[in-house]
């Protein structure tokens, strides 16, 4: 079976990332539909050119004139899919040898299968704690192993997905906070212990799947690798200025801790570990922008690898070199696409 996957591409970072889709083009026999999402005329342009040379690259081009969120865009296509599975990733996305032969053998007892953990994510950083009040993307299970899944990497069976979707309203688009969603939903999720003030997309569709006795899986791939942060930002130099608010933040953290109401302690932890995660993602982001930027421009490489973690900096240095070596295997093709 030959699935489908939709790469949705937003303003700024077409020319760089088709790269990626090639790799996906040799490791696999699948086929790839390039959604374009706000991108301007020149970008168009370039990824139509680029879908006209492969034969399993499809060009759609979303019928509207702003960009739109990344769950209402999901939403849409997936009202619009018609074969047996719903799937997509995110375009930072790049794979170093045959994926689907990791998720193949899961299709026929999974209703939904999901990988992609963004490369700085620890196994630690994907586990939701009680403590969290939202329930970010990168969380892909519960401290007790419940499955959350993903937005960046995920093949929905689309008959069982439909129905869903059908039975309860819900979508990739709706229900982001607690206070949207239905009563009769609410139940379930806090029998579950995961009521939480906001949810990332997808998340309320993949416990509501498990609610009504579906089974799906979140799998590490050894071939999948996700720069994470990539895919919905622009190449180039970006803005070093923190968040509004987060300097005031790190000012008044020690009076925050002091104080004794444990609720209060718990909201703070979380504010600062968001903000490191955060800040690897924006840091790891940055690097592989000038990585990207220098092979396209034929330049020297002037990154600088801006992370404590000795383990992912190893991870983030392999990838590196996979991505060099994708570029010196493809470079003419790109040229020739541009």
């Amino acid at each position: 079976m030959k699935l489908k996957f939709n790469i949705i591409y937003t303003p700024g970072n077409t020319e760089y990332l088709r790269l990626f889709v090639l790799s996906l083009l040799k490791w696999s026999d699948c086929y790839f539909r390039i959604v374009i999402n706000g991108c301007n005329d020149k970008e168009k342009n370039m990824l139509e050119q680029f879908c006209q040379r492969y034969s399993r690259l499809e060009f759609f081009d979303l019928p509207f004139n702003d960009m739109l969120l990344h769950g209402a865009v999901l939403s849409y296509l997936q009202k619009k899919e018609e074969s047996d599975y719903f799937c997509f990733m995110d375009s930072d996305i790049f794979v170093i040898g045959n994926f689907m032969n990791e998720f193949y053998p899961y299709l026929n007892q999974y209703s939904a299968i999901f990988s992609g953990s963004a490369i700085w994510l620890s196994e630690q950083d994907q586990i939701i704690e009680k403590s969290n009040l939202r329930m970010g993307g990168r969380f892909h299970w519960t401290s007790d192993n419940f499955c959350l899944g993903s937005s960046f990497f995920a093949i929905y069976n689309n008959r069982i997905l439909s129905q869903l979707i059908e039975d309860t309203g819900v979508t990739f688009d709706k229900y982001l906070s607690w206070q949207n969603i239905p009563p009769r939903f609410k139940q379930d999720i806090v029998k579950l212990d995961l009521k939480k003030k906001a949810y990332d997309t997808g998340k309320i569709i993949n416990i509501l799947l498990q609610c009504q006795g579906n089974k799906i899986i979140y799998k590490n791939s050894n071939t999948l690798c996700h720069l994470g942060g990539l895919s919905s930002l622009k190449i180039g130099p970006l803005s070093r200025v923190p968040p509004k608010g987060i300097k005031r933040f790190r000012k008044n953290i020690s009076r925050f801790i002091s104080i004794r109401n444990l609720r209060n302690k718990a909201r703070m932890r979380e504010r600062e570990y968001q903000f490191n995660v955060k800040y690897n993602r924006f840091d790891t982001a940055e690097y592989f922008s000038n990585v990207l930027r220098g092979l396209f421009a034929n330049k020297p490489i002037s990154a600088i690898l801006n992370v404590s973690d000795d383990t992912n900096a190893k991870k983030i240095q392999i990838a590196r070199n996979y991505i060099e070596a994708l570029y010196d295997e493809f470079k003419d093709e790109l040229r020739y696409s541009s």
